[in-house]
């Protein structure tokens, strides 16, 4: 092979892992509107919302007690409006959550409600409005892999 063949072979090979990292997906991280101590973080490949984190969500309890909490929910498939709905409960029942996004480009917005029950006592979050932006890369996996969270699924 020639010297000039090479290169190309190289220069194509580039392109091709710059495609599909980019067909990989993104990440969007931000906050919630009314609530600037609630953060939002989650992951869109293709079709598809991955590892939708919410952390400080406030919750208000029928006993009076107020609290933060953090949470993670399962996989949400966008439509062909750009739009993702998910509700999620985790293994025993106690703790549920609505999440609902709309992506507009670089940009997306939504809100949650979660609700969690501790023996007789009921705590919720209010909706909770949020918007995010895309991430850079780097940034992006330390919003993602920070934290301890109570996993919930479909």
């Amino acid at each position: 092979m020639t010297r000039r063949a090479l290169t190309c072979a190289g220069l194509a090979t580039v392109l091709l892992l710059a495609v599909a990292t980019a067909a990989l997906g993104a990440t969007y991280a931000g906050r919630g509107v009314d609530d600037p101590k609630v953060r939002v973080a989650f992951e869109k490949e293709r079709r598809a919302i991955k590892r939708f984190t919410i952390e400080r969500a406030r919750f208000f309890c029928t006993d009076g007690d107020r609290f933060r909490a953090d949470t993670r929910v399962g996989r949400m498939r966008v439509d062909d409006r750009r739009r993702f709905r998910g509700r999620f409960t985790n293994a025993d029942g106690s703790v549920s959550a609505l999440v609902r996004g709309r992506l507009l480009g670089e940009r997306a917005r939504g809100r949650f409600r979660i609700v969690s029950f501790f023996d007789d006592v009921e705590c919720r979050t209010h909706r909770v409005r949020w918007r995010a932006r895309k991430q850079p890369p780097r940034a992006a996996a330390s919003l993602l892999d920070s934290g301890h969270y109570e996993s919930l699924s479909k």
